[in-house]
């Protein structure tokens, strides 16, 4: 909800902690048209590796949901 674009990364969760990611696709989200605004978003029913979040900045708020 910063109005910022975010940046996600998806891999197949072997790679050790601080080793570059296996297998990774990288996807940009745009951020939302005003500050509070939902901005892009992402729905997977097949990804079973780890997501990772990168905003621009430190104080970005985001939703991640899991069912």
């Amino acid at each position: 909800t910063s109005g910022s674009q975010i940046a996600i990364v998806l891999d197949d969760g072997a790679a050790a902690v601080g080793s570059p990611p296996n297998n990774a696709s990288v996807m940009a989200l745009s951020g939302g048209g005003s500050m509070g605004a939902q901005g892009g978003s992402w729905v997977s029913s097949v990804e079973k590796g780890r997501v990772q979040v990168y905003a621009p900045s430190s104080s970005a708020q985001v939703l991640i949901r899991q069912n």
